[in-house]
């Protein structure tokens, strides 16, 4: 609704902070501040516009805790009118990096596993490789990306190793086939999918740990042995 959203103040972790309407630079003349359940020892952990059954809702934001879930009714022109409504209290978002819309749905990393939100509703896509999830660092349970192929069919997840200090594995979903399929070698401390406006083409990247960036799906081998 014209307006900019952010939280991650250390000071206020769990307020909403807005800009003035059609402004992106005014958070404090005529923008502000909302505080979501600020006495449930649980601190914001992202934001997203929310998608419910796979149509855009501009004026709801999907506001994230560790263990909780919000929807934000931002209609309003006056935002001491705004209200927030709280649809889940035990599963929330541990990366805001892993927020992402796919079709009818969005997904998210809670900690433990991948989530797919549609409506209120979710259902856990990483029940087969939760065994790998779950034996990770919790130093690094928050700093999990995922990136959407741009076919909507494909969800790429980082990973770190128990052990490792980066993101050498990355898990992709098929959406169409339910399944996953585990890369290693990987240098993936970041995703991105970026279009190449010369080819019309889009591609997932890594940005990796030696300040290098990568492209996915290029070149004949596979972590050193050639495709045949």
């Amino acid at each position: 609704n014209s307006r900019i959203y952010a939280c991650g103040n250390s000071t206020y972790p769990n307020r909403i902070y807005y800009t003035d309407l059609n402004d992106g630079e005014d958070w404090t003349t005529h923008g502000g501040s909302m505080t979501i359940d600020g006495n449930d020892n649980d601190n914001l952990t992202g934001l997203a516009n929310y998608s419910y059954f796979g149509s855009n809702i501009y004026n709801v934001i999907l506001a994230t805790k560790k263990k909780k879930l919000y929807t934000v009714d931002v209609s309003n022109t006056t935002p001491a009118n705004w209200t927030f409504t709280c649809i889940n209290t035990e599963i929330g978002c541990y990366s805001h990096f892993t927020i992402k819309n796919v079709g009818s749905a969005m997904t998210f990393w809670d900690g433990w596993r991948v989530q797919s939100l549609t409506g209120i509703a979710l259902t856990p896509l990483s029940i087969p490789i939760h065994p790998d999830l779950i034996a990770i660092d919790p130093a690094y349970r928050g700093t999990h990306q995922t990136e959407v192929w741009n076919d909507k069919n494909h969800l790429y997840l980082t990973y770190v190793t128990l052990g490792a200090t980066t993101h050498t594995v990355i898990y992709m979903y098929d959406f169409a086939l339910n399944a996953w399929a585990k890369w290693t070698g990987m240098k993936a401390e970041c995703l991105a999918t970026l279009y190449d406006e010369d080819t019309d083409t889009y591609h997932v990247c890594t940005g990796g740990s030696d300040g290098k960036a990568y492209k996915l799906w290029s070149g004949t081998n596979d972590n050193g042995t050639a495709i045949t």
